[in-house]
């Protein structure tokens, strides 16, 4: 099956709205080697749960559901003086605001 598979201008696994391969649409890809939205682990837990909804579906014959990516926001911390957090519509850009907010 991996040699018949090319990948995505990406580099990752070229995946259709519910996550299977396009060329296989009974195997279903997702994290870092899916070709489904950001590499971020939030991320890669809700491909997760988006497969296993629709593996139950699919078994139920049921429509899939297809899956959306929902960013919950983005905390970076740049060396031991600085960082960026960005929630909803709240945006820090200095270590010590950071983690004195919460």
């Amino acid at each position: 099956l991996s040699s018949e598979i090319e990948a995505a201008s990406s580099g990752r696994l070229p995946t259709d709205e519910f996550l299977r391969l396009r060329e296989h649409p009974m195997v279903f890809a997702a994290g870092d080697n899916a070709d489904g939205g950001p590499n971020t682990v939030q991320n890669g837990h809700r491909q997760a749960d988006c497969i296993a909804e629709n593996i139950q579906r699919e078994m139920k014959g049921e429509a899939l559901a297809p899956f959306k990516i929902r960013p919950n926001g983005l905390l970076i911390s740049i060396g031991p003086t600085y960082g960026f957090l960005d929630f909803g519509g709240l945006k820090l850009r200095d270590y010590c605001k950071i983690f004195t907010c919460f």
